[in-house]
Parts: C-alpha cells; structure tokens; sequence
C-alpha cells in the first residue's frame, strides 16, 4: 500500500512540474525579443472597427515579409523564432502607437497561414488597452484600513505609501534617428569642444534620388551628398582603409520612415572622387554618386527605397536627424 501511496506521489508531482515548466516556457516565448532569422510578418495599413471601454477591435493588413513560410494554428505561441512588427506611422493615427506591444501579442495567437510575400487582408485583431503609468489597486487588509483612517485623523500619523507599477510599451523604434527638437549642446561631448563644433560641424543630407535602370535583380540608382554644414566633411575618411569612409545603406520599406521592420539591402563605402580636395566635400558643397544595388528582395508590400547616409555615425555632424531619404521607383522592370 505505501508503495502504491508513493508511486501515485511521485506521479502527481511530475506532472504539476512539467506544467510549471510548459507555462514557464510560453511566458518566456512571448517576452522574450526575437532576433531575426527568416520568419517574420509585418501589420500594416491599421483601421479601428470597435471600441468598447477599453476594448479595441481593429483591422489590419498581414504581410510575410520574411524569407520563410509562417504558419500560426491560433491555438498557442508560435514555436518558430518569430519577428512580428506594427506600423508605427499607421498606429500613430489611430492614437495607438504606444500598443504595439499588446497588439503583436495578440497576432501571435491568431491563425495564419502565409507563403514568403504573401498577405491577408482586413485581418481582426481584439486587444484590451494597455494604460501607461496605469495604478494597479492593491489588497487592504484590515489593519491596514485602520492604519489609513488614523493617517486622516491623526496628523503626525505617516501617510500610507502607493507603490506604482509602470507599464513600458514598447514600440517600433527609427534605427539611429534622435529627436527632431535635438539642440547642438546634445551633439557636442562637453562644453570644451561645444563651440569648435558649432563653428566647423558638418551636415550630410541625400537629395535629388534618381532611379537610372531597374531590372529583376538589379537597380542603378544616382543620388546627391550635400554639406549643408559649416565645416568640411571627410567622406574619404582619415586612414588608410574603409572603416572611418561614409557609408550608405539601402533599405526597403513599407512608409517612408526607416522603421524596425524595414528590410536591408547591402551598403556601400564612398571611395572615389574628390582627388583635388582629397576627400573632403566643402561647405555648401555637392557630391554625385552612382551605385548598383541588388533589389531581388523587393515586393509589393516594400516599395519604398530608402537610403541612410553615414551609417555608422563616423562623422559629426550639426543635424543627426536629416541622414535619410527616399525614392518610391517606378517597380516596372526594364527586362
């Protein structure tokens, strides 16, 4: 009898385990950030359909834009390594931006079945608001409501303390784009070196963006590097290899805005030109490039050219926030 006692023991504590363990392994897959490796769906072109309190009902548009196959049984978390996005720009007009989170939270419990390109349109998502800063309530047990009614009568009586959990949201984030309200005295390192900055700092920005050919895997494509700054730029860099060089680096996106989601191409180093001024691109000065780049990434979900200049922030410059540019081409393929 007691061995039977004892295996039954034994059995029922293997099984409370292993259920600690698969809960334990859900709630780490769905914190946990997910690096990038070929699965990935993007939510774009966002429409509120319901609010109710704060329950929202939204439609959304999901497109593959990974290399892989993606499919979701809408039963539980994914098992893939899966990299999911929300639109920043189109969750910034509903007023939601802060809810991405929740939102692809919710999309991974959904059931999806998409080839590589592939998408589903008018797509639901229901999701609960998440409040910023929201003040959960705590338990009062009796002696506590005691302590709180002789905090009001008794004046020397300490106030009793609210701890205030904080709920981070968080968002897709523009790689390496500060503030558009950024002051010179956050560009400069310290107050030594504020004024030779301001006096000598260059300004790179991209400008007349021209598509030459495009085919199937390939686009020619010219663009202009303007100093806009007051000092000279050394594009060349200052050593002997490329690693100090300006770089470019070509992106293809669903907006405008260089987001998370947005898919990279390959990147160049400036090399050749200015011979008579040994790299340097004057103040007020212009600087005509043209690049080949292979685009056979691209699909009808990411139209947008863009293209970020000083990628590796080499270079000091007056304005961090002007490096980007973009080009939506004419995606008709010349063969």
């Amino acid at each position: 009898m007691r061995y039977k006692y004892s295996f039954l023991t034994k059995t029922i504590c293997l099984s409370i385990l292993g259920t600690l363990f698969s809960i334990l392994k859900s709630n780490a897959q769905d914190t946990l950030p997910t690096r990038y490796v070929g699965y990935r769906l993007q939510l774009i072109d966002f429409e509120q359909v319901k609010k109710s309190g704060n329950q929202i009902k939204l439609k959304c548009t999901v497109v593959n834009t990974g290399r892989f196959s993606v499919k979701l049984d809408g039963k539980s978390l994914p098992k893939i390594p899966l990299v999911l996005d929300a639109d920043a720009l189109s969750l910034k007009t509903l007023n939601l931006e802060n809810q991405a989170e929740v939102i692809c939270k919710q999309a991974r419990l959904q059931k999806v079945n998409l080839e590589p390109g592939g998408m589903i349109p008018r797509f639901t998502i229901h999701f609960v608001l998440k409040e910023k800063n929201k003040i959960e309530p705590t338990p009062t047990s009796k002696r506590t409501t005691e302590n709180n009614d002789a905090a009001l009568t008794n004046p020397k009586s300490p106030a009793p303390v609210v701890s205030t959990p904080i709920s981070v949201a968080i968002t897709p984030v523009t790689p390496k784009t500060p503030p558009a309200s950024v002051e010179m005295t956050e560009i400069a390192k310290d107050t030594s070196d504020f004024v030779d900055d301001r006096l000598t700092c260059a300004d790179l920005t991209l400008e007349d963006l021209k598509v030459l050919s495009l085919t199937k895997k390939n686009m020619e494509l010219e663009f202009t590097i303007v100093n806009k700054g007051v000092g000279e730029a050394p594009l060349f860099g200052t050593k002997k290899g490329k690693e100090d060089n300006i770089a470019i680096q070509f992106y293809l996106s669903s907006s405008p805005r260089l987001t998370r989601g947005a898919l990279p191409l390959e990147g160049i180093y400036l090399t050749q030109g200015l011979e008579t001024t040994k790299g340097k691109l004057a103040a007020g000065g212009r600087y005509r490039q043209k690049v080949k780049i292979n685009i056979e990434k691209a699909n009808q979900f990411s139209k947008v050219l863009i293209l970020y200049t000083d990628n590796f922030d080499v270079l000091r410059e007056c304005d961090e926030t002007n490096n980007e540019a973009h080009i939506i081409p004419d995606w008709r393929f010349d063969k």
